[in-house]
């Protein structure tokens, strides 16, 4: 409080940082509200992040701790800044937060695959889901010898569409910390995808001047664009959205749903951004 009266940046930081990683464990929610307020601050205040690393790597262990459903976006953005942090030993260093940066790593999807490798670690997970290769086939609308084929390993290879009826079949509950890359990345897919077009039902209701300024702010307050909007940023793509937006929003939705990354974006339009952003 005292820091916030001055205002001390630093002070004010640090103080929720620490607040938030001493009582992690004992009061993760409480923590996760500190830990919110405190990257909220950084992106506020900073304009070079490498100094508040720290901060990250809080949020990240705390929102781990309390399963957030943000922490894909953290890990995106630790990943775009370790780059700026120095290389060497010691507090600070890109190598002092190797572990963090290597955990990010499991969060960073590959949203372009279409068919997946049908590994050992994917049949085990299956099979502990399906003791019944009858009642799983039922409810994953996979037929039989399908089904048998890919837990006993003769199907080399599972394609997308099936790994999504495995995984709304079975009403699979995902840990991107452990379960396979296959699931993760089609539960991910899922997930935007929906994310996408319940933000569109909100956009319908917004008027269309309105409409532009959050597209607007959204592109403008996106860290590193060139890198995690490549198809947004190029030229005359932007404006095109812009039109579209305003004008027609069923060719607006045509245009925004071909992509993952414009997908995401929209979403990112109408529901609550990360805090540091």
């Amino acid at each position: 409080r005292i820091a916030k009266t001055i205002p001390h940046p630093t002070g004010i930081i640090e103080s929720l940082n620490d607040s938030a990683w001493y009582i992690r464990h004992s009061h993760p929610h409480w923590a996760l509200r500190l830990a919110n307020q405190a990257i909220y601050w950084v992106g506020w205040y900073r304009e070079d992040t490498r100094g508040e690393f720290y901060v990250f790597d809080t949020f990240f262990e705390i929102q781990r701790i309390v399963g957030d459903q943000r922490l894909g976006k953290t890990a995106s953005l630790i990943t775009s800044l370790q780059k700026y942090l120095p290389s060497g030993q010691g507090r600070g260093t890109r190598e002092y937060y190797k572990e963090i940066i290597q955990d990010c790593k499991y969060f960073i999807f590959d949203i372009k695959g279409s068919v997946y490798k049908n590994s050992n670690s994917l049949r085990n997970y299956l099979r502990r889901f399906i003791r019944s290769i009858s009642s799983a086939s039922v409810s994953s609308n996979i037929s039989r010898g399908k089904l048998s084929a890919i837990l006993n390993g003769k199907t080399k290879t599972v394609r997308r569409e099936t790994i999504r009826k495995l995984i709304k079949g079975l009403k699979l509950k995902l840990n991107p910390l452990n379960d396979p890359t296959p699931l993760i990345n089609e539960w991910m897919k899922i997930k935007i995808e929906d994310a996408f077009f319940d933000s569109l039902k909100k956009l319908k209701r917004i008027k269309s001047n309105d409409r532009i300024i959050s597209l607007l702010l959204t592109y403008m307050t996106i860290f590193n664009r060139k890198e995690k909007l490549p198809y947004l940023s190029r030229k005359g793509i932007l404006k095109r959205a812009i039109e579209l937006c305003t004008a027609d929003m069923n060719e607006f939705t045509n245009f925004m749903s071909n992509r993952y990354e414009t997908m995401r974006f929209v979403s990112d339009m109408i529901n609550e951004k990360h805090p540091f952003i």
